[in-house]
C-alpha cells in the first residue's frame, strides 16, 4: 500500500521506491508494539546517515568503556533491557490484536454474513481472475452491485444487473 502511495498512479515507479519502502518499514515504530522491527531484532535504534549528521542518534555510552568487561556489562544490560522490551511489546501486541478484532466484529456485525443469500439481495461479485494476473495488485477486485436472480441447487447464484439484464 505504501508503494502505491509513493508511486502514485505510475506503476513503473514502484522499483524506484522499493528499497526505500523496505527500509522505512523496518525502521519505523509500529503502533502495535511501540517499537520498530529493527529495534525488536537488534535491541537498538537504527543509525541512519542523516541521523549521524543531525546528531539525533543514540548509541552505547562509549565513554565508560575502557576494558572488555565494561563493554560486556553494557551489552548485557542492553540485552536484558531488550528481553523486557520484547515482552512488553508482545503483551501490547496481543492486547491490540484482541481490541482490533473486537472493534472489527462490532463495526461489521451486520456486514459479515455467510451462507445462503435470498433472491433479490444486493451483492458484490469478486473478480477472482485478477488474483492470478501479474500487475493487478492495486486493481479493484469487486464488481457490482448485482441482484441475485436465482439460486441453483449447487449453491451458485445467477446474478442480474440493476436494470434487470442477466
Amino acid at each position: 500500500e505504501g508503494l502505491l502511495r509513493a508511486a502514485g498512479t505510475n506503476e513503473r515507479l514502484w522499483p524506484l521506491y522499493t528499497h526505500s519502502m523496505l527500509l522505512a518499514c523496518r525502521t519505523t515504530t509500529s503502533r502495535v508494539t511501540g517499537y520498530s522491527p529493527h529495534y525488536m531484532l537488534y535491541a537498538q535504534n537504527p543509525i541512519l546517515a542523516f541521523d549521524v549528521l543531525d546528531r539525533t542518534w543514540a548509541t552505547l555510552d562509549w565513554d565508560t568503556v575502557h576494558e572488555p568487561k565494561d563493554l560486556l556489562a553494557i551489552r548485557a544490560m542492553q540485552i536484558a533491557r531488550h528481553r523486557r522490551v520484547v515482552g512488553e511489546a508482545l503483551d501490547r501486541q496481543r492486547d491490540q490484536r484482541a481490541k482490533s478484532l473486537k472493534q472489527f466484529e462490532e463495526r461489521h456485525a451486520r456486514k459479515l454474513t455467510s451462507g445462503d443469500f435470498d433472491v433479490g439481495a444486493w451483492v458484490l461479485r469478486e473478480e477472482t481472475w485478477l488474483l492470478s494476473q501479474q500487475g493487478n495488485k492495486g486493481a479493484l477486485r469487486y464488481a457490482g452491485p448485482f441482484i441475485i436472480n436465482r439460486r441453483f441447487q449447487s449453491g451458485t447464484y445467477e446474478l442480474r444487473e440493476l436494470d434487470g439484464t442477466i
